[in-house]
C-alpha cells in the first residue's frame, strides 16, 4: 500500500498562459514569406514563438528548401536530403529581415554564405 495520495490535475496558472496576437507586422511578413515563396524555420518546425518573433519582424529562414539534412528528433522540420536548389531563392529575401539557419554536412556553407552576401 502506497503513502502518497494520488495527485489531481490543477489549472494552469495564468502568468504561464501567452497570448496570441496576430499583429499587423506578423500579417505583414506572413504575407511576404508567403507571396515570396520562402521557407521559415518558424512554420516548418511549428515553432511556439512564431507570433513573438514575427510581430518583432524577425524570422529565421531556410535556404536551400524546406528540407533538412539533420533528422534531430525534437524538430518537425522534414528532413532528408533536398531535391533540389531554387537558385532564385536568394533574389526573393528582398525586403525580409535577414537571419539563416542552415545544416551543412557537406562543407558548401562557405559558397552558400558568399553568394548570400553578394
Amino acid at each position: 500500500m502506497s503513502d502518497t495520495a494520488p495527485l489531481t490535475p490543477q489549472a494552469i496558472p495564468s502568468w504561464i498562459r501567452v497570448r496570441v496576437t496576430e499583429g499587423e507586422n506578423f500579417k505583414e511578413l506572413k504575407q511576404m514569406v508567403r507571396g515570396s515563396r520562402l521557407h521559415t524555420v518558424c512554420e516548418e518546425a511549428r515553432c511556439p514563438n512564431i507570433f513573438d518573433c514575427w510581430n518583432r519582424r524577425t524570422a529565421t529562414f531556410m535556404i536551400l528548401g524546406d528540407t533538412c539534412t539533420r533528422a534531430c528528433r525534437f524538430c518537425a522540420v522534414t528532413s532528408g536530403r533536398p531535391t533540389e536548389f531554387d537558385v532564385g531563392e536568394p533574389l526573393r529575401w528582398d525586403g525580409v529581415p535577414p537571419m539563416f539557419a542552415f545544416c551543412d554536412p557537406d562543407g558548401n556553407g562557405l559558397e552558400i554564405t558568399q553568394e548570400v552576401g553578394s
